[in-house]
């Protein structure tokens, strides 16, 4: 391991401290197989990326940039932060089905390596990158100054506050399951300076705690999957949705997480729920991106009100609109 960690220090990579410290305090508590698969999707991984022309530079300034939060928000050192994800990672090699949704609350959600590997997922996970960027282009696209967004099921708040620090204009709402990931959510807003402009709260998401048309935006990101039906919270964000509002939502497809109550085969089953809940889609992806501890493939999607569709039509607007 000591001769795989200098390797690694002698490349780029070796410029972020935050990055190096976290792989190698990881790579101490991993087994072979896992260490081995660490370091080709590092090492190996970096080299194709950049043959492919990806800017491997940025990934890992993101990266450096994500661990150092992690570490200063919740004051541990690298090989604390490594020993929380591996109790995070632990989860997706479990073999037995999975779990019961009031169980996974109980003994995972309400735990603080919860919302920190969520944290952590944004350092180098492509999926992570690729969710935010969707988000960002779709809130790109609506032109109030002062528009209101709701994130359901918002764990760490990345996304949300990032998008506060992108729209200084906007006011938001976040909710998720656990107390711990909203108390880690409502320390990073503080963090990154958007604290005023934003509430954290607890709450299901197939009960709102909101009013009928609340929101210009309302993102559900990687959240679906977790919940026990999806049909009566997609049914929520169409309720909670404003006229002219739009819906981000993106979940993985065939996931084996122990986390996930539902496992879609693929982007079909969630459009046709969104369509039975009076959601249209005016975006559909579907995406294959992989990485070390992640689901491969992804769909993302941009929905709005069944009214909103009416009204395109009646005015003979284009179904499909930017991105």
């Amino acid at each position: 391991m000591a001769r795989e960690v200098n390797l690694l220090r002698r490349t780029r990579i070796g410029a972020y401290p935050y990055c190096l410290a976290v792989l190698e305090a990881y790579a101490k508590l991993a087994p072979l197989w896992q260490r081995s698969c660490l370091f080709i999707y590092t090492g190996f991984g970096t080299w194709l990326a950049n043959q492919l022309g990806v800017d491997m530079a940025a990934v890992w300034s993101r990266g450096e940039s994500v661990l150092e939060e992690a570490c200063v928000l919740n004051n541990l050192e690298p090989a604390q932060l490594a020993k929380m994800l591996r109790q995070f990672s632990a989860l997706r090699a479990r073999e037995e089905g999975p779990l019961e949704f009031q169980e996974a609350k109980d003994t995972v959600y309400e735990q603080l390596y919860w919302p920190l590997g969520a944290h952590v997922c944004f350092a180098l996970q492509p999926s992570a990158f690729a969710r935010q960027s969707f988000v960002m282009k779709v809130a790109d696209s609506i032109e109030k100054e002062c528009a209101r967004v709701a994130d359901l099921g918002c764990g760490p708040g990345v996304i949300l506050n990032n998008l506060l620090v992108h729209r200084p204009g906007w006011s938001a709402q976040g909710l998720d399951i656990s107390r711990v990931a909203v108390d880690y959510a409502a320390r990073l807003a503080d963090h990154k300076g958007v604290g005023e402009r934003v509430r954290f709260s607890t709450g299901d998401l197939v009960n709102l705690p909101y009013r009928d048309a609340s929101f210009d935006l309302v993102v559900a990101s990687e959240v679906l999957e977790h919940v026990p039906s999806i049909h009566a919270a997609l049914a929520e964000i169409k309720r909670v949705l404003r006229p002219g509002g739009k819906a981000v939502i993106t979940v993985p497809i065939e996931s084996r997480s122990a986390l996930h109550v539902h496992s879609l085969k693929d982007g079909d089953d969630l459009a046709t729920l969104c369509l039975e809940a009076g959601l249209a889609i005016r975006r559909r992806e579907t995406r294959r991106l992989p990485g070390f501890g992640d689901d491969w493939t992804h769909f993302f999607l941009m929905a709005v009100s069944e009214a909103d569709a009416r009204h395109e039509y009646a005015n003979d607007r284009p179904v499909v609109t930017f991105l």
